[in-house]
């Protein structure tokens, strides 16, 4: 292969995996969006007060029966598997029903699991877990 080939072969390969990387960051970024809206629907039908600006990243369990009573203040950002420090872990927030959940303004958690059991309140400004 003289320097031209090689050229050309090297430009070729840097094209596709620019073009792949772009495909898979938009595929994530959809996927995401579908994420964040199912469980907000799943947080709405189930009785849980939250802003809109409510974030949620990646894979994220909430276990939340109607009987509980959750709250969830301004600019809240859970983080779950494929985000945070440890990207393979999800986070989980469980509350028993009768339980009482309130969670303050911006505060986050990161590949973490919360089990409420009677009553739990976290404050404002508050993170939990790897950022």
């Amino acid at each position: 292969m003289n320097f031209l080939e090689r050229t050309m072969t090297t430009t070729i390969q840097i094209v596709i995996n620019l073009i792949h990387k772009v495909i898979l960051k938009s595929i994530n970024a959809v996927k995401n969006h579908f994420i964040q809206i199912s469980l907000k629907g799943y947080l709405h039908r189930n009785h849980v007060q939250f802003s809109k600006d409510l974030r949620i990243l990646g894979w994220v369990k909430f276990i939340i029966p109607k009987e509980s009573q959750v709250q969830i203040g301004k600019a809240f950002i859970c983080r779950g598997r494929g985000y945070g420090i440890e990207p393979g872990l999800p986070s989980l927030i469980s509350v028993n029903k009768g339980a009482k959940l309130i969670i303050g303004d911006y505060s986050g958690i990161s590949n973490t699991s919360i089990h409420c059991k009677q009553e739990i309140t976290i404050g404002n400004y508050v993170n939990i877990g790897g950022w």
